[in-house]
């Protein structure tokens, strides 16, 4: 079953214009949902995006406040002129943490990279269409041209005139 109505000659002289714009409000609410669906199916992948990169960037920062944490270790023992192997210790696990928050660091910055926050391709798409779809309909209408009467209208009006007589007597 359609929704659209069927249209029949002279039927827009008939309609109200709060028949018309009621018509339009009803498919400018199905248009703008239909856009604000595509909207959020690409806002929730570009979340997804941002929810790894800062992740990312927490495991980063918690690496890189170890990485102070053992710094300090390494600065009290050499202070405390403590052997060689225990700074040789301490000092080898400061390198790990840093390796670990420039890794954590890395792939945060790899993800968030991903996120183009003003860009959603389907949305655009699909507005540019309905603006163009707009504009064609709100274009005035190509004027006909008539090139000349048709042959045989007037023998077809003649000979319906004669029967019309010749009924009515």
């Amino acid at each position: 079953m359609s929704v659209e109505r069927a249209e029949l000659p002279g039927e827009d002289d008939e309609r109200s214009w709060r028949e018309r714009l009621a018509e339009a409000a009803a498919a400018g609410r199905v248009l703008i949902a239909t856009r604000l669906e595509i909207f959020q199916e690409e806002a929730a992948t570009k979340a997804v995006f941002a929810a790894k990169g800062l992740v990312g960037f927490v495991i980063a920062a918690a690496f890189g406040v170890g990485a102070l944490l053992l710094a300090a270790a390494l600065l009290a023992a050499v202070l405390a002129k403590l052997t060689n192997s225990v700074v040789l210790g301490i000092l080898l696990a400061v390198v790990l943490y840093g390796a670990g928050a420039g890794v954590a660091a890395w792939l945060g910055w790899k993800s968030i990279s991903k996120v183009k926050p003003f860009e959603f391709p389907a949305v655009s798409a699909e507005i540019a269409r309905d603006a163009a779809a707009i504009s064609e309909a709100l274009a005035p209408p190509e004027p006909i041209e008539h090139v000349g009467p048709i042959p045989g209208d007037d023998a077809a009006v003649a000979d319906l005139e004669e029967r019309l007589r010749r009924g009515s007597e």
